[in-house]
């Protein structure tokens, strides 16, 4: 899966997330306001059967006298009712706003018919105690008459009356015998001041059309009619209201919750491995090659302990290991570097002693026969010019090879391939290296191989000075006594321009470990040799590898410390090189 795919299905994983939450938002919402609009309505709802038997509950008596509970009172008083509690005989014992036309004593059958009279009062009787509670539920048009204060045309209405109204989004008209409006409080502009008894009757009959909840109280003071009439929006009407507009600012309220969560998780989550990935960059640009780490020193992409990526680095994953990678590089180029300035820095004071010895002699002669004083003889003079001779060689070939490095590297050194044979050429070079000095103590063998000839083609001289090279070293880095077999077979089929070469070269020596073996190709690498200190420019074996690179075939090195060394050159059949 591309990181495209990853980030793409990453982001329709938080929008559904999203999409999932809004709709559990909004119905968090409906259901948390739907409940306090439940609790609001049942207390509108109340069972006064039970509110009765609480009232019982709450009434003491001492002696003659009855008394209820404070908060019982106070509730009797919030719900705009009125409470009496009457003895064995009917007789009133407590009283509670009751309206001024309520008795305060009953006959047998009065109550009963109080109660069919006046609509919502409610009784309890306790045998026992011989107690009767009667509680009614005034209206407030009955309210408003029992309590107002009317003189002539001027009426005045109490003050907690007119704010318990003005709480309940309420208004209140009062008509005279003629429906005309003596006095109103917050009546609103779309009512009548003056109404006729059948319009009266319309508005009453669909009052709900209007969003209002009408009662009214007809009652006749001082020798006059009055029509006492409350207006307020249904409770019901007023809770759901309520309730909209609460839940859609609890919505809302929790839309903007979830939004900034989700953005603020989304952004960590996609944002917070691209900020490490470019603190990672920077150090990476200030030559720090590591990956960013926390406090306790494990980077910041892994699970602590392991080599697993972190869950919000996953979706990056293709990017952390592309960053590892270059990470990795660029440690182990700057180890190279550091290796190679350090082969450099061997090399050229190598160099410099290599040229500073010959050339110490060349001046050193030099000198001896400028000096006026010394009369050489002509057998001296020939012997000094073959010392100076032999160390201007020495520095030459020293050239020679830098030169040649670099032309290889380049890849500027032109070939003059011809056909040759293989196995004389190989011979030669063992022929040579048997005759030199550096082999005096060494055995030469040269394996015949089976084929009279083996032609290939190649630039005789250059291809020449790779084996000698080659074979130079195996002397060169061997202890005394180290046998070195050289040998040549043809390889793979023939065809009509050949067949490809394989060249063994094997001694029994010392061999070598797996740090020279890694460099052993590697300019101004001259390996572990302690003995040999100083000795050779470093180049021969990079120069070998370049020759036998250049003519197309490869070369490897098996070798193993106190058990010998195996140098194999394969080269292809012409037609492919």
């Amino acid at each position: 899966m591309t990181m495209k795919t990853r980030i793409t299905l990453r982001f329709l994983l938080w929008l559904g997330i999203y999409l999932v939450l809004m709709p559990a938002v909004f119905v968090g919402a409906m259901i948390g306001f739907g409940e306090i609009y439940e609790d609001q309505s049942e207390q509108e709802n109340i069972y006064y059967g039970d509110f009765l038997r609480e009232i019982a509950g709450d009434t003491t008596m001492a002696g003659d006298r009855v008394t209820v509970a404070r908060k019982t009172e106070s509730r009797v008083r919030r719900m705009g009712g009125w409470l009496q509690i009457l003895d064995g005989e009917g007789g009133e014992q407590y009283r509670l706003n009751a309206p001024g036309h309520i008795p305060r004593r009953y006959a047998p059958g009065q109550l009963t018919q109080v109660k069919a009279s006046e609509g919502e009062i409610y009784t309890w009787y306790d045998g026992d105690r011989e107690l009767t509670w009667v509680l009614g539920i005034s209206r407030m048009p009955e309210r408003l008459s029992d309590q107002s204060e009317i003189s002539g045309t001027s009426i005045r209405i109490p003050e907690h009356l007119l704010k318990e109204i003005k709480e309940k989004d309420g208004w209140v008209q009062v008509l005279d015998a003629s429906g005309k409006e003596i006095y109103q409080f917050r009546r609103p502009p779309q009512m009548s001041k003056h109404y006729v008894p059948g319009e009266w009757v319309y508005f009453h009959k669909f009052q709900y059309k209007e969003d209002w909840h009408l009662e009214y109280w007809y009652d006749r003071r001082e020798g006059r009619d009055w029509t006492w009439i409350y207006g307020a929006s249904p409770k019901q009407h007023q809770l759901r209201q309520e309730f909209y507009r609460n839940a859609s600012i609890g919505y809302f309220l929790g839309w903007v919750l979830v939004a900034v969560l989700i953005a603020f998780l989304f952004g960590r989550r996609l944002g917070g491995p691209l900020l490490h990935l470019l603190s990672w960059l920077q150090n990476l640009a200030k030559g720090d090659y590591r990956e960013p780490t926390d406090r306790k020193g494990v980077p910041r992409s892994r699970i602590e302990g392991t080599s697993l990526l972190r869950r919000p680095y996953r979706i990056y994953r293709d990017v952390v290991e592309a960053m590892n990678r270059l990470t990795w590089n660029l440690q182990r180029s700057e180890r190279e570097r550091a290796r190679l300035e350090k082969s450099r820095e061997e090399w050229i004071t190598g160099v410099s002693h290599d040229l500073k010895t010959p050339l110490s002699s060349v001046k050193g002669y030099a000198d001896l026969l400028a000096a006026p004083r010394y009369q050489w003889t002509e057998e001296e003079v020939r012997q000094f010019a073959r010392i100076v001779q032999e160390k201007s060689a020495d520095m030459e070939r020293l050239l020679e090879d830098l030169s040649l490095t670099f032309r290889l590297k380049n890849e500027a050194l032109p070939l003059s391939r011809e056909t040759v044979d293989v196995a004389e050429l190989l011979r030669r070079s063992a022929i040579d290296l048997a005759n030199d000095p550096v082999a005096a103590d060494k055995e030469v063998i040269f394996e015949e191989p089976e084929a009279d000839s083996i032609l290939y083609p190649l630039d005789r001289n250059w291809f020449k000075r790779a084996l000698d090279n080659l074979i130079t070293n195996a002397a060169l880095h061997n202890p005394p006594g180290t046998v070195i077999r050289l040998w040549v077979e043809k390889r793979g089929e023939a065809s009509e321009k050949g067949s490809g070469v394989t060249i063994g070269i094997v001694d029994d020596g010392k061999g070598m470990d797996e740090e020279t073996l890694e460099h052993l190709f590697e300019r101004y690498y001259r390996g572990t040799d302690t003995e040999r200190k100083g000795k050779g420019s470093g180049l021969g074996m990079a120069i070998a590898q370049q020759l036998i690179r250049a003519h197309g075939g490869r070369i490897w090195i098996d070798s193993e410390p106190e058990k010998g060394t195996r140098v194999t050159i394969q080269l292809p059949p012409p037609e492919k090189n």
